[in-house]
């Protein structure tokens, strides 16, 4: 019988799998996904970034809203349109 070969490496010298050394996985995709890291490692940002303007302006404006941007405007707009009271 034919021996099939495996679809992964062997990284060489001792490890916990034998002689051979722990497995290293080539450059083969899953077939789906199932965890949760491996979705986000799959997700294709390139696409989304290029096609996609809502990506792009939601990852640009909450990188924009941090506490010391919020405060920095709102001192550019009180000197613009001064301070206005509702009655």
């Amino acid at each position: 019988m034919k021996e099939k070969k495996s679809q992964f490496a062997s990284a060489g010298g001792s490890g916990p799998v034998g002689s051979q050394g722990p497995a290293i996985p080539r450059g083969r995709q899953m077939l789906y996904p199932y965890t949760f890291t491996a979705k986000i490692a799959q997700f294709p940002y390139r696409f989304h970034w290029e096609k996609s303007w809502y990506f792009k302006y939601f990852l640009l404006g909450s990188l924009s809203n941090t506490p010391a941007n919020v405060e920095e405007w709102r001192k550019h707009r009180e000197e613009l349109f001064g301070t206005h009271t509702s009655s």
